[in-house]
């Protein structure tokens, strides 16, 4: 709600389905947070407020996991190995670094990056990550990452 909160977009005068959602990708979660349209929600991830007297009806969720640096030590354990190098098809062609005892080498292959990413996040026909269910997205929303390492630089 901070978002929204700085664009003005909450208060008795406003439109709970004027708010925007929010992606927040971290290191080991990610979260997403909107207002589904439609009836107030109260299902599975159901998050209920009232702020300046304003109930907002939320689908709040967290997916612990499936942040960047937990989702990066995954997929780099399920890259395919030839000898000592690891192929990273989601890494651009020709890329290589040291990796454990061995080279990770980027192949730089879009359709079988995909595919790994949609086995990493266990996404189905009709899901979302993990194979949950969410309401349907609506309007816009904004995204951000990597908040913790940035305070980790500047402190």
């Amino acid at each position: 709600m901070t978002i929204n909160y700085a664009l003005g977009l909450l208060g008795p005068n406003k439109d709970p389905l004027d708010t925007v959602g929010t992606l927040d990708l971290g290191g080991a979660s990610t979260q997403i947070a909107f207002i589904p349209s439609g009836e107030p929600y109260h299902g599975e991830g159901a998050a209920n407020l009232t702020l300046f007297g304003v109930p907002y009806f939320l689908y709040a969720e967290s997916f612990l996991g499936y942040g960047v640096d937990q989702a990066r030590f995954r997929l780099n354990a399920s890259v395919p190995v030839q000898g000592s190098e690891h192929l990273d098809p989601c890494i651009q062609d020709g890329y290589r670094s040291p990796f454990g005892a061995g080279e990770l080498v980027g192949t730089g292959n879009a359709a079988e990056c995909s595919g790994m990413m949609g086995n990493l996040l266990n996404i189905t026909d009709g899901s979302f990550i993990d194979g949950s269910s969410i309401p349907t997205l609506r309007g816009t929303f904004y995204a951000f990452s990597g908040i913790y390492h940035f305070f980790m630089v500047i402190f």
